[in-house]
């Protein structure tokens, strides 16, 4: 599951679509979390923080909420794996 997440979030951010990219990591975040995956946790936030790596601050600038959605999501889950 977040194998695939992490290949289509790349081919959105490679195309500039970083807004669409980083919802599809939050998505798969949910079903990882539902699904008790925590290595798709972990490897979910690697893919993460490539994204952020490969963003300009512009991109960066704009995507500003929604990447703080996403690591609160990742910080949440984390904390009920760690429960």
């Amino acid at each position: 599951m977040a194998r695939t997440a992490e290949a289509l979030s790349r081919l959105l951010a490679r195309r500039g679509d970083f807004n669409a990219a980083l919802q599809l990591l939050v998505d798969s975040l949910t079903l990882n979390v539902e699904k008790g995956a925590y290595r798709g946790i972990e490897y979910l936030e690697n893919t993460l923080s490539d994204l952020v790596e490969s963003m300009d601050e512009d991109t960066r600038q704009q995507a500003t909420e929604l990447l703080q959605a996403v690591d609160q999501q990742l910080h949440r889950a984390k904390e009920r794996f760690a429960a």
